[in-house]
């Protein structure tokens, strides 16, 4: 254990960095390793050349603490030098070109669809709480991350960083330090995760097979949540948010469906909703966001964010995200009782907004518009990159794909759905169907879409392919978290469905 300073810690290196990063991604954004490297690549013998070796080193070389990213469950093309880079010999006189692979996949998409029916498989569902524990939760720090081996430096936990640097030449050096190196992630949670069960509900499943490997079992319905539509669905660990055009919010419990909140902060209809670590975030046509205690069910700020209606919210880290019918995207940061006053960025559109996205990283936002364009920020950078016309009507939803952050999808009223590709600024398929299409949600690589007057529609991104799965109710809403898809119906109720994969 080292003891650089008078509290212990056992690692100094983190387990995401950008250099470990980019040790995986040489061969997609080669120019960015060129960029932490000075003008020119590592030693072929030091480069990512085996998934065996890549392995090996982990687990025998106590300094080496990498971890995957998630290209191994999303896409194969950072295995391959599809550029044809010369990356030099190694010492033993063997060619570095493409990763070289475990014997049991037959090709890096092979590789990839195992890993990925590995993430999802029964071994991880039923283990995933022990890493969140690890990572986000009553492991990281104190005695608990000494027993479970999980220390790190101390001045890398935000906490400590904030509290205890003064110096701003000193804070600048480990501010450097940290992004060469890296750090904690924030704590989430202080006590153990509970361990992933399903529940069963009494009642008759109705269970959709399809060619996608997905499979939805009809878990349960609730009838009336509202007076009015539900226009939109939050979703934690544990409970269900709902906000409805008649300007109520309800929080229900996942478990038993019991109605633990009912808040009506506004005589307008509420548009969009989010949970952020004990409080919920309520956007309105009134113009305001509302944030509430779920404990106490006080309103404990109103931002007063836009001169039209909010048409949409998304809360991310730090961040809280905002559009409107005023055409505008705001970025706001947080404070200990709600959000500064003043946002900290802002964009405009060139119409109304309907809907926006956040990428899993934070690096890109997308919103679409009455009039059927896409705009697209980069928010590490601040800029807006572009708005391009995609549809001929109003785009009424968009969502990133959660496999694979370079694809996004959206669906319009001219009743087509369009997969597009960030990166390449491409539109990769564009489908049509039989009537106005109002909401989409996104399942690794499946998008799931409805409207008022459709059924379901299941759409493969990677073949294009597209299932219809009758069902009578018509949608207003969708949101899931791998597990479980929640969907709200023309008739004011929401359901709930099970999601296997096999």
């Amino acid at each position: 254990m080292s003891m650089v300073t008078d509290k212990p810690f056992l690692y100094g290196t983190h387990y995401s960095t950008p250099a470990y990063v980019l040790f995986y991604l040489v061969r997609t954004a080669p120019e960015l390793m060129l960029k932490l490297q000075n003008g020119r690549f590592d030693k072929a013998d030091r480069l990512f050349d085996s998934i065996s070796d890549t392995w090996f080193n982990v687990f025998t070389n106590p300094s080496d603490v990498k971890e995957l990213i998630p290209e191994f469950y999303q896409t194969h093309e950072f295995l391959t030098n599809k550029y044809c880079i010369d990356f030099g010999s190694k010492q033993n006189g063997e060619i570095v070109n493409d990763v070289k692979l475990p014997p049991w996949a037959t090709s890096p998409e092979d590789f990839i669809n195992i890993n990925l029916k590995a993430l999802e498989g029964d071994y991880v569902s039923s283990n995933i709480h022990k890493w969140i524990d690890l990572i986000f939760g009553y492991k990281q720090t104190g005695e608990e991350a000494l027993a479970a081996d999980n220390l790190f430096y101390y001045l890398t936990y935000q906490r400590n960083f904030e509290e205890n640097i003064y110096d701003s030449n000193y804070r600048q050096a480990l501010e450097t330090q940290r992004r060469e190196f890296g750090q904690t992630p924030k704590q989430i949670f202080f006590e153990p995760h509970p361990e992933k069960k399903d529940f069963q509900v009494d009642l008759q499943k109705v269970e959709v097979f399809n060619n996608f490997s997905l499979k939805l079992t009809l878990e349960s319905t609730i009838e009336k949540l509202h007076r009015k539509p539900i226009s939109c669905i939050g979703l934690s660990s544990d409970s269900i948010l709902t906000c409805s055009h008649d300007g109520s919010s309800k929080m229900l419990l996942i478990k038993d469906k019991s109605i633990q909140r009912c808040i009506t902060p506004s005589q307008l209809a509420l548009s969009s909703c989010c949970f952020d670590i004990g409080n919920i975030l309520l956007g309105s046509w009134d113009n305001n966001i509302y944030y509430y205690s779920i404990q106490t069910a006080k309103c404990l700020d109103i931002l007063r964010a836009h001169n039209d209606a909010v048409t949409s919210i998304i809360q991310y880290q730090e961040l809280l995200f905002s559009a409107s019918w005023d055409s505008t995207i705001k970025i706001w940061q947080k404070r200990n009782s709600g959000y500064f006053s003043v946002p900290i960025n802002q964009y405009a559109a060139q119409d109304s907004i309907t809907s926006i996205d956040v990428d899993l990283f934070g690096n890109h936002l997308i919103a679409a518009t009455t009039e059927g364009s896409i705009a697209t920020i980069d928010i590490r950078d601040s800029v807006m990159i572009n708005e391009v016309t995609l549809h001929k009507s109003s785009i009424t939803a968009t969502k990133f794909f959660k496999m694979n952050q370079n694809l996004f999808t959206c669906c319009s009223l001219d009743k087509s759905i369009s997969i597009i590709d960030l990166r390449m600024n491409k539109i990769l398929s564009n489908l049509s169907y039989s009537q106005p299409l109002s909401c989409l949600e996104t399942v690794n690589n499946w998008a799931i879409v409805g409207g008022k007057n459709c059924n379901m529609l299941l759409i493969d991104a990677n073949t294009a392919n597209m299932l219809e799965i009758e069902y009578s109710k018509g949608f207003t809403y969708f949101v899931s978290d791998g597990t479980l898809l929640t969907t709200a119906h023309h008739d004011n109720s929401i359901s709930f469905w099970k999601i296997n994969y096999e």
